[in-house]
């Protein structure tokens, strides 16, 4: 065997790519590593078989289209196989002076290059929704201002309010945009400002910033925080970040069910403080518990298209906690409300 033979036989083999051979009557003669990965049979059991063993309809199908063919030429065509998955399939004839001798099939997995486009396809519609709705906002309440209702002290402060609080919820997206977009290149110097600080403090703002928000969906709030648990070192902007993102959420999914509360307890657990977020709203299917982390994955797209979002939310939140050195996870039952437990160090070293 020549080393050239070697080499090529050493490539196909460890390639990317899976990589069969069929004879000129259809029967496999060459089966790689990765041919063995995609349809998860061993080459022992497929070779000398008819190509039809692989138990594929869309391939099968395409292959006997260039057995039909007197003369074939070389042809690629994407294929949906079992489980979703998405192939890019290359057929390549083998000819022997007018007539077919046998066929190469390249395949390659597109599932993850294709899950990822479908993804970043829904995240700038919903993006750009959660930016026009704001945005559509802030404009009518403008108009009307300058259309006279200025003059009227009650009702520009109540316009003038909406503006703010909608200005607030723009800065909040584009933060949001921000961070996933340096987490998605890689950039992880993120700047942290450790102070020591109130957790109750910095709970009490964050809910001050979210009350109108609750109000309009008769939420209460309940803050359970005992006081000699209350001091840690914590990065005031990042934990701020993190609960704004929760409470959001808890506000929105709760407000689907009408009247509701929402809790935030904080409990001393070893070296950290554990700040749950309960609340009564629709809960998470048991599907979607493990997958909600995940950035762009939004759950029940029906109740998502009243509540909105990007989809981003909670990556943003675990991604921050772990660079502090905490984490998040979640209890739910669909219909019966959430608790997202958020877990970050009180840094006992510097009491």
């Amino acid at each position: 065997m020549s080393v050239y033979t070697r080499l090529l036989e050493c490539s196909v083999e460890c390639g990317f790519d899976a990589v069969i051979g069929l004879n000129k009557s259809g029967k496999i003669q060459l089966f790689n590593s990765m041919a063995e990965l995609f349809f998860s049979v061993k080459r022992d059991k497929v070779t000398g078989e008819k190509y039809d063993v692989l138990d594929n309809e869309a391939l099968v199908e395409f292959v006997d289209e260039i057995f039909n063919v007197s003369v074939p030429g070389a042809v690629e065509k994407i294929l949906e196989l079992p489980d979703n998955r998405v192939f890019s399939v290359f057929l390549v004839p083998l000819v022997k002076g007018d007539k077919l001798d046998g066929l190469i099939i390249i395949m390659r997995d597109f599932t993850t290059l294709r899950n990822i486009e479908k993804a970043m396809v829904q995240f700038v519609g919903n993006a750009s929704h959660e930016f026009r709705t704001p945005l559509t906002s802030i404009k009518g309440f403008v108009e009307t201002l300058l259309e006279g209702a200025y003059t009227e002290p009650e009702v520009c402060r109540r316009f003038l309010q909406v503006i703010n609080d909608e200005t607030n919820r723009l800065v909040r997206l584009t933060v949001s945009l921000l961070d996933v977009t340096s987490s998605m290149c890689g950039n992880k110097e993120r700047k942290i400002k450790y102070e020591l600080v109130n957790i109750l403090d910095i709970i009490n703002n964050t809910l001050e910033k979210l009350t109108p928000f609750a109000q309009k969906y008769s939420l209460e709030f309940v803050v359970k925080c005992p006081s000699d648990t209350s001091l840690i070192m914590a990065d005031v902007d990042r934990l701020t970040q993190v609960l704004i993102n929760i409470i959001d959420n808890a506000i929105k999914y709760t407000g689907l069910k009408g009247k509701g509360k929402i809790t935030i307890q904080v409990l001393e657990k070893d070296e950290f403080l554990e700040i749950s977020v309960i609340d009564t709203g629709i809960g998470i299917p048991k599907k979607d518990i493990n997958k909600i982390f995940q950035r762009f994955y939004r759950v029940d797209r029906e109740h998502n298209q009243d509540v909105g979002g990007t989809g981003i939310g909670l990556s943003i939140v675990k991604d921050i906690l772990s660079y502090l050195g905490g984490d998040i996870s979640v209890e739910s039952e669909a219909g019966k409300g959430s608790t997202f437990i958020i877990t970050v160090p009180k840094n006992k070293s510097l009491d």
